[in-house]
């Protein structure tokens, strides 16, 4: 059997299990283009190859558990929705969850706080609590650098370079390399004390 559209008064054909016929044929596309977009081309395995490193490294540059799945979600939702024209997933992922957290941090940090005893302030190493000891410290450590550094170093760790780090933080790259041995400094200090 021929795979195509039928001809003109002639039975309609089977493709990719959907019947194309004239009034049909933009559902069958659509159906089609998300058949290879899930097969074909592995959305699937790439989720979950990188949902779980990008919230991780959410997790790492400051984020709360929640704001970390949220903005890694929103991040896989809209590569989804852009699969077929995305050419470097892991770093569009990585640079939309990125900007999405940044935008809300920066949001939150002009936002007016509460008094503690009114704002029932979370503990944030409770987030840490899906990890191992020795992650939770790691995490720990990273979380007790300044922004910029954390940042850099966040991205670091996750296998950026300093040229794709710049780019990522609109810094130049003498910046990210300044801030990552700032970073890497402090986590010395921060292992041979044990502490934060």
């Amino acid at each position: 059997m021929r795979t195509g559209i039928r001809k003109a008064g002639g039975p309609p054909r089977r493709l990719f299990g959907v019947i194309w016929s004239p009034r049909t044929r933009a559902k069958g596309e659509a159906h089609a283009r998300t058949s290879r977009q899930l097969t074909g081309n592995g959305f699937v395995s790439f989720y979950h190859q990188r949902f779980s490193r990008t919230v991780v490294l959410l997790i790492a540059m400051g984020a709360s558990r929640a704001v970390a799945e949220d903005a890694a979600q929103d991040a896989m939702a809209e590569a989804w929705r852009k699969w077929e024209t995305i050419r470097e997933p892991d770093a569009w992922v990585r640079t939309v969850a990125v900007r999405a957290y940044l935008k809300q941090a920066r949001a939150q940090s002009s936002a007016v706080t509460l008094p503690d005893e009114f704002a029932g302030q979370s503990d944030s190493s409770s987030d840490l609590g899906i990890f191992a000891e020795q992650q939770q410290q790691v995490l720990a450590w990273l979380r007790g650098l300044p922004d910029g550094q954390r940042t850099v170093a966040a991205l670091f760790y996750d296998g950026l370079t300093c040229e794709e780090i710049a780019e990522a933080t609109a810094k130049s790259p003498a910046t990210v390399r300044s801030q990552l041995r700032h970073a890497r400094n402090s986590l010395k200090g921060m292992m041979s004390t044990g502490g934060t």
